[in-house]
């Protein structure tokens, strides 16, 4: 890190001070979101999102990472539990994801048709 004695100008000196905050910031919360996801197996799935969605609003890591990050924790904690994460499957002749109903039709598209040139 540079010393405040190197950088010339009041805005680079104010700047600087600003980084070195967000940095102790972002360490911090660095520090917590690790800690937490070592010791998963101990704590409450909800601790754990409550965290990650925290560190995610602060900036510290980017949203889909959290959202990441989640949906690998859960799926590690399912599987150590021993729960099957089972997909619905729809009855023959059904439409996947449309239960109770037909399978839809696509009309298609009426296309004008051409019209001769007249030669004479």
């Amino acid at each position: 890190m540079a010393e405040e004695g190197k950088i010339k100008g009041a805005s680079s000196k104010a700047s600087h001070r600003l980084s070195l905050r967000k940095r102790k910031r972002n360490l911090i919360w660095r520090a917590r979101m690790e800690k937490i996801l070592k010791e998963k197996d101990k704590k409450d799935l909800s601790q754990i999102y409550s965290i990650l969605d925290k560190a995610a609003k602060a900036g510290i890591i980017a949203k889909n990472k959290a959202n990441r990050l989640k949906a690998k924790i859960a799926k590690k904690i399912k599987s150590k539990a021993g729960a099957k994460i089972s997909q619905p499957t729809s009855p023959p002749g059904l439409a996947a994801g449309r239960p109770g109903k037909k399978p839809v039709k696509r009309k298609r598209a009426k296309v004008a048709p051409k019209k001769e040139k007249k030669t004479e």
